[in-house]
């Protein structure tokens, strides 16, 4: 599954501006299709769990 940086921000309940700043630092893997960020729930799963253990 894919996530996009809107939905991305409604599962983390993050404002845009942190979500845009996790994506672009690389603290959550993403890549751009186009000019859209595309989150794999790989990587959700795993910044989550760092979270978790902090």
């Amino acid at each position: 599954m894919i996530y996009t940086a809107k939905e991305l921000m409604e599962i983390l309940k993050i404002k845009e501006s942190l979500c845009y700043k996790l994506l672009r630092e690389g603290e959550i893997k993403a890549f751009k299709m186009g000019s859209d960020w595309k989150i794999p729930k790989q990587s959700l799963e795993e910044y989550i769990a760092r979270q978790l253990k902090v």
